[in-house]
């Protein structure tokens, strides 16, 4: 799993970029 991404924990947890 990747760790947690600025965009993502930011404001938006469970939009999470799967790369």
């Amino acid at each position: 799993h990747c760790p947690p991404h600025p965009a993502t924990s930011a404001g938006n947890p469970k939009k999470i970029v799967k790369n």
